[in-house]
């Protein structure tokens, strides 16, 4: 019965985790060969290989009850289906407050169900992934160091473009700025040698980690937040680079661009130019933030949007 019960989550899992339609401590150390980043409690390594895009990533989360039911149908008994829905329900509630970009709502709800399902790494990334969003980076740092720990011989974890991504935006976000640039240039030469291989755009992340040209936009994103973030100051023609690798048709809902939030790309690109369409986009997708730095944001966004001085 466990086996089967367990069956029946792992196919849960695998059929939910295709993709998410929408979706400086002085103190640190940093250093090559792997990355090793030493904060209190905390020692992650980031591997210098290159990325072996060959296998299954851990996967964007897609809500699909249909195709749910389907396979319990067919492969599972009664007590996995009771488990398998039970997950999908949890993941619902994950969905929706994954699309209103409330970050702190997802985070709680996938913490809950990660820790019932401690073998199941794919709600572990997403535990990263929320905390992240919700500044939590010292938390979110912890939690990939714990995933890699738990599981050592997982080349999707140990060496992964999308763990690598958010060690850089939380190490970026704890401003240690040396290592985030240290990380950033060994990220760009992993994926400079890959080579680009053409996918079907069907939203879910293991398309994404296989583009090449998608992986260099979201790292030239990192260059530009990184230069920003360490000099006060926006490079124009970095900018301009950055916004025109954006299609147009997703400039206004970089909330969810590819899986990843460079909502903030949207906020420099309105301030800078006075686009008040893209402005208006960045103030919806705020809609649920809190936090002192994004209100202020938004409401310097208004004073553009309603022309006020």
């Amino acid at each position: 019965m466990r086996k089967n019960v367990l069956l029946g989550t792992m196919l849960a899992v695998s059929v939910l985790s295709s993709s998410f339609a929408y979706a400086s401590d002085q103190s640190s150390e940093a250093q090559f060969g792997f990355i090793n980043i030493r904060e209190e409690g905390i020692n992650l390594k980031a591997s210098q290989e290159a990325y072996d895009m060959s296998g299954e990533s851990l996967g964007i989360l897609k809500i699909s009850p249909t195709q749910i039911q389907k396979i319990q149908k067919e492969t599972m008994d009664e007590g996995a289906s009771d488990i398998a829905q039970k997950i999908l329900s949890e993941l619902q509630s994950v969905e929706e407050a994954h699309r209103k970009s409330d970050w702190a709502t997802a985070e709680k709800i996938m913490r809950v169900i990660y820790t019932r399902h401690p073998d199941l790494p794919v709600f572990g990334k997403w535990v990263a992934i929320y905390q992240n969003r919700n500044r939590e980076y010292k938390d979110s740092l912890a939690t990939i160091a714990s995933l890699r720990e738990a599981f050592p011989l997982d080349k999707n974890i140990q060496n992964s473009f999308l763990f690598d991504y958010y060690i850089l935006d939380n190490v970026r976000g704890m401003k240690d700025y040396r290592t985030a640039d240290t990380i950033l240039q060994t990220m760009k030469e992993k994926v400079g040698v890959m080579k680009n291989e053409k996918t079907t755009n069907n939203g879910t992340i293991s398309m994404i980690m296989k583009n090449k040209e998608l992986m260099q936009t979201l790292l030239a994103y990192q260059e530009l937040m990184l230069y920003k973030d360490a000099t006060g100051e926006i490079k124009k023609d970095s900018l301009d680079k950055l916004w025109n690798m954006i299609p147009k048709n997703k400039q206004r809902t970089l909330d969810h661009y590819a899986g990843f939030d460079l909502s903030e790309l949207g906020y420099i690109y309105g301030i800078t130019y006075a686009r008040k369409d893209v402005l208006t986009a960045y103030v919806r997708q705020k809609e649920y933030s809190y936090d002192g730095e994004t209100i202020n944001k938004i409401r310097t966004a208004k004073k553009v949007i309603y022309d006020e001085n």
